[in-house]
């Protein structure tokens, strides 16, 4: 329910969260952060960001082409199917 709320928040998008993709876990210097990432179904809306200030639709073999934090890389990874 949160990430259906969140999604209606940020994006004013509705979706369907149907299961988990993946959970990772990312350790800082100072601290510990885990992540669980979402399979979800858009179900009605167009996008508008209420909070960010852009968004691009990838395919997985172009994230390659873009920067991301290191705690991100275990998602591309299993994103792109360890390519």
């Amino acid at each position: 329910s949160c990430l259906v709320r969140e999604c209606k928040e940020e994006l004013d998008i509705d979706i369907f969260v149907k299961d988990v993709f993946a959970k990772t876990i990312y350790q800082y210097p100072d601290s510990k952060i885990a992540f669980t990432f979402f399979n979800a179904e858009f179900i009605n809306g167009e996008i508008e960001l209420n909070v960010h200030k852009n968004y691009k639709w990838v395919l997985p073999r172009e994230l390659a082409n873009y920067r991301f934090c290191p705690a991100d890389i275990e998602i591309l990874y299993k994103l792109t199917g360890g390519v």
